[in-house]
């Protein structure tokens, strides 16, 4: 899927409905009624669940495995 391929880059909810040819709202809709969340909390558990494995599994620093999945800052990957 477009989040599994570029769960590190920012991805609009736009630009996944385009991929997907629906409407933003619908996308919304049937993604909420698949997944049980919204596209945005799927990806950014996605990317949450790549550095959790990340820190257990390789000898990146913090920092770097931040970057890695998608984070410009590190705070924002604290928060």
């Amino acid at each position: 899927s477009i989040i599994a391929r570029d769960f590190a880059r920012e991805l609009s909810v736009g630009e996944l409905a385009r991929a997907c040819r629906v409407s933003e709202p619908t996308l919304r809709r049937l993604f909420l009624a698949a997944v049980g969340q919204t596209p945005r909390e799927y990806w950014l558990g996605l990317r949450l669940r790549m550095a959790a494995s990340m820190l257990r599994g390789t000898t990146l620093t913090v920092i770097e495995i931040s970057r890695t999945v998608g984070f410009t800052t590190l705070s924002s990957f604290n928060r």
